[in-house]
């Protein structure tokens, strides 16, 4: 099934269209992962559930994703590149992934960056370090009838790290907003970069005149727009599938 992350700037409403995705997918009966990789972790909290110490987190597992893909303290991440790594696997859970993910409900998992610990503060990495391990862990990924949501940190630092390299689509969310705006133009030309099919929904939209704007950049990657009321969203998602379907994205096992 699909890898998308949903990105776009602070406060655009990415965790919102994320969980909605989520509950969507879960409502039809489809295996999801959802993976909190906001700093402020606010797909966690949206999904239900409260951080805690006994949380398990993506940036404190760091060594034991090392030792599962066999690179030693000593080594940089950048040498992976030329590696031929192991591959982890969703339903059924490797043991990596067992020891991270949450159980939400029947047909929903969860995945915690955590960047939000004090111990981050005092951290000889910063914070693109902490999320390393999607780097690698997202390509490698069997996902066996699982759809993978990333809810991202802002901006575009995740993807100029190429941390989302392995994902199928991105989704950027936007306002109408110059700012927003500007935002999701550096993600699409990072996107574009990579090669990423990348699509758009617009988020309470008001303003008639930056409306017409988004429009006109992203008339054919327009999903559409995502008022308060819920109940549009499985318009929006549908419209996405069909459109990644259209792309010759296969959906099925990876």
């Amino acid at each position: 099934m699909l890898k998308l992350a949903v990105v776009g700037k602070g406060g655009s409403g990415k965790s919102t269209l994320s969980w909605l995705l989520i509950q969507y997918l879960a409502n039809l009966k489809q295996l999801v992962l959802g993976i909190d990789a906001d700093y402020n972790m606010n797909l966690l909290s949206n999904l239900g559930l409260d951080y805690s110490a006994e949380v398990p987190t993506l940036h404190h597992s760091h060594q034991q994703f090392r030792q599962f893909i066999g690179l030693t303290e000593n080594e940089s991440w950048g040498m992976l590149k030329d590696r031929k790594l192991p591959q982890f696997s969703i339903n059924p859970d490797d043991e990596y992934t067992a020891s991270l993910t949450l159980q939400v409900s029947e047909q929903i998992k969860l995945i915690v960056v955590g960047l939000g610990d004090e111990d981050v503060l005092d951290s000889l990495l910063c914070g693109h370090g902490q999320v390393a391990p999607l780097k690698w862990y997202l390509p490698n990924l069997e996902t066996n009838g699982t759809t993978v949501v990333i809810d991202s940190v802002a901006g575009t630092d995740m993807l100029n790290y190429n941390l989302y390299q392995g994902c199928d689509a991105l989704i950027g969310v936007v306002e109408n907003h110059r700012n927003s705006i500007r935002v999701l133009q550096q993600i699409q030309q990072t996107a574009d970069r990579l090669n990423l099919p990348f699509y758009v929904v617009c988020n309470q939209s008001v303003e008639e005149s930056i409306a017409t704007e988004i429009l006109s950049r992203w008339d054919k990657q327009l999903l559409g727009n995502l008022p308060h009321d819920e109940a549009i969203a499985p318009t929006i998602i549908l419209k996405l599938v069909r459109k990644l379907k259209t792309a010759s994205i296969r959906f099925g096992d990876r």
